[in-house]
């Protein structure tokens, strides 16, 4: 008898504890009805369900938006006020608070090895923008941005932060 109750018992809070680990947040079931709801051909970056946040990153034809779930507005991000010709690349760096995109501005660049390519780092947390670097080639290595120019490279941390001056390279 003692045995069936331990057995029932344990049963229950079995049940228990697995209907609490699928149950979710209201802003996670508004983040997650947000995205399956995003505008054909469009992509999503991230998402994001803590309270100061709660929202989604996405791009859609070559722009960069933020679908602010609590306002149930989107936002236009703009971060290269000079321009771009197309987004080449969006990734997520440190612990997913800041989001970065590369842009290509052929179009614009004055050399194309020097400032053909941008790289922009969104502070998820604070809505800060800023401009990372210019090159032709961005690329992450060893947990690690690297910006080449046509006569050196550059390295930053996943948080956009210039590596000393030791990791930047001169190519002659």
């Amino acid at each position: 008898m003692i045995r069936n109750i331990k057995k029932s018992l344990l049963l229950a809070v079995s049940c228990i504890i697995a209907t609490c680990t699928l149950a979710q947040t209201p802003i996670a079931n508004r983040v997650k009805a947000a995205a399956g709801k995003l505008p054909k051909g469009a992509a999503l970056i991230a998402r994001y369900t803590d309270s100061p946040r709660h929202c989604l990153y996405f791009t859609n034809q070559n722009r960069l938006y933020r679908l602010d779930v609590i306002r149930d507005k989107t936002d236009d991000i703009n971060f290269a006020s000079e321009g771009y010709d197309k987004i080449i690349s969006t990734f997520l760096g440190e612990r997913g608070r800041y989001l970065f995109v590369t842009v290509d501005r052929r179009s614009m660049a004055s050399d194309y090895q020097q400032d053909g390519r941008q790289l922009w780092c969104i502070d998820t947390k604070t809505q800060e923008i800023k401009k990372v670097g210019e090159g032709y080639k961005i690329e992450i290595k060893n947990n690690r941005i690297i910006i080449t120019q046509k006569d050196k490279m550059r390295t930053y941390d996943m948080a956009g932060h210039a590596i000393s001056p030791v990791d930047e390279f001169d190519m002659k």
